[in-house]
């Protein structure tokens, strides 16, 4: 018995090697002969980082693994970067790595960095999130554009309380951004695909929103004890109830608003973007379950086909035109999952008023394109 479950782990971890090998060719575009860096701190999961590493071996690069220290100098940080391609963040401390993600070092140096702080090894399982067709990806990205793109504005209710207006911006002001996982050269993103997402128009969005899972970075089971509620007017967040996880949360921003210049700017919506990957794990908190169901990190469940996920915080996400005004320190993502979500869309501003003429685009977590 011993013997055949060791046979079947080796079965499953070549399929995982074989698919992240897949991934750091497509969406990495890494190459034999170049320097692939693995940054990694105690925390890190020691599985990810032997499949990655031994996927980008079978591709041919120089694999080097740095466990990173608490505190780094730019210094450091030039010359651990300076011969590599692509830079792979597997840390898990915060602010470890944030030298890294400065755009003047990734232009200069030319390198792509993946930030694989949440990566669990099961995304490369087979029928996992990174083992797609990319062009399924495309084709749902390219029919959730072409019905957003005329969008002025947008409902969204659960069955459970949200109900908000998120007013947008034209198209030519403000598009919507397909992330396809494709991390290009002097660029850095997760790399998981896919999602579309723009930044609303900030002073109009309002409504209810009830979270049954708070940000993994807030909450690392992305559950809550009781739903949270928040108040939204006018685009910031005015009020927060619940139990024990809404203390969570207040804490948490409190915390994040001492350190701005501007405190409003940690409680903006700065995005609304749709999940357009059939394959990738959902499970936030369900709102049907009991309230002691972990859940996938952010960075999966944000992906799934059929949710949402709204942000508070910094707007400048690094992809022209779809920024909003505003930074912060903080981007906190909050999953809207697919049990009894509803997204309508309005393509005028009466309509979008009235409530009228509406095109379902999710229907209790079914998409509709």
């Amino acid at each position: 018995m011993s013997e055949i479950g060791e046979g079947q782990h080796s079965i499953e971890t070549k399929t995982n090697i074989a698919i992240a090998q897949k991934a750091l060719k497509e969406l990495l575009f890494l190459n034999n002969q170049e320097k692939f860096t693995i940054l990694k701190d105690q925390g890190t999961n020691s599985k990810t980082t032997e499949i990655i590493a031994k996927a980008a071996n079978n591709i041919g690069s120089q694999v080097e693994i740095i466990e990173v220290p608490k505190k780094i100098t730019k210094k450091e940080v030039i010359k651990i970067t300076k011969e590599s391609k692509v830079v792979a963040d597997l840390t898990t401390l915060e602010g470890t790595t944030a030298q890294f993600y400065e755009d003047e070092l990734l232009e200069k140096n030319k390198y792509s960095l993946a930030c694989l702080t949440e990566l669990e090894p099961e995304v490369f399982d087979q029928g996992g999130i990174l083992d797609i067709n990319p062009k399924e990806i495309e084709y749902i990205l390219g029919r959730f554009e072409a019905i957003l793109k005329n969008a002025k504005g947008l409902q969204v209710k659960t069955s459970y309380g949200t109900n908000l207006e998120v007013g947008l911006r034209a198209f030519n002001e403000r598009r919507w951004f397909k992330d396809d996982g494709k991390i290009q050269r002097g660029r850095c993103d997760n790399l998981l695909p896919a999602e579309i997402f723009t930044t609303p128009n900030e002073i109009k969005v309002n409504g209810i929103l009830v979270l049954s899972a708070l940000d993994s970075e807030i909450d690392s089971s992305q559950g809550v004890d009781e739903f949270v509620k928040l108040e939204i007017k006018d685009g910031i967040i005015v009020s927060i109830k619940g139990e024990k996880s809404a203390i969570i949360l207040k804490k948490q921003l409190a915390k994040d608003i001492r350190k701005e210049k501007n405190p409003w700017n940690t409680l903006r919506v700065a995005e609304i973007a749709f999940g357009a990957n059939p394959q990738a794990k959902g499970r936030v908190k369900s709102p049907f379950s009991s309230f002691d169901f972990e859940g996938f990190p952010t960075v999966e469940a944000e992906k799934t086909l059929g949710t949402i996920h709204i942000a508070f915080g910094d707007s400048k996400h690094g992809e022209k035109g779809t920024e909003g005004f505003e930074e912060a320190r903080s981007h906190y993502d909050f999953v809207i999952p697919k049990p009894g979500l509803t997204v309508i869309v309005f393509n005028s501003e009466t309509d979008f008023e009235e409530k009228k003429n509406g095109i379902n685009l999710i229907s209790n977590g079914e998409v509709n394109i």
